[in-house]
């Protein structure tokens, strides 16, 4: 397997939230080249999940943002329009306001 085939292949586990999300070491507790290697593959692909789950997180938000935003807008058009209750409290507030000055 390839470097990216593993590193891809890691990161598909890592973001199953039914995965233990253990670092590799050795058996021996010796920290060898090949454990240090295997751990900062895994800490990487492990980063890579947590912040793709991050930006998609803030898409997300971003994206109700907008949607809520549209419907505030289409609210007060339906409470402004001139057959709305709002339309008739604006005129009348502005009508006072006119009238006293």
């Amino acid at each position: 397997m390839s470097a990216v085939a593993v590193k891809c292949w890691l990161e598909v586990l890592l973001a199953d939230h039914r995965v233990i999300r253990a670092r590799p070491s050795d058996e021996a507790g010796v920290e060898t080249e090949r454990t240090r290697r295997a751990q900062a593959t895994c800490d990487l692909a492990l980063r890579n999940v947590k912040q793709r789950t991050l930006n998609n997180r803030f898409e997300g938000i971003i994206r109700a943002m907008g949607a809520f935003r549209r419907l505030r807008l289409r609210a007060a058009q339906a409470a402004y329009a001139p057959s709305g209750a709002g339309f008739a409290a604006a005129a009348a507030s502005f009508n006072a306001a006119a009238a006293s000055n």
